[in-house]
């Protein structure tokens, strides 16, 4: 199980394909989000929507 902080998937929405690789390489199954990484990507996309 990998712990991703919320700069790894800004990052990989940002089209960073060596970011986009690592995750497919360590697999959807075997990655984990804290409460607060999913608000702190949750806040990002409504102020991406404010825009």
């Amino acid at each position: 199980m990998v712990l991703c902080d919320t700069n790894i998937f800004i990052s990989a929405f940002n089209g960073r394909q060596d970011t986009i690789d690592q995750l497919n390489q360590i697999g959807l199954e075997q990655i984990a989000l804290s409460a607060i990484t999913v608000m702190e990507l949750l806040q990002g996309l409504s102020l991406r929507r404010e825009r």
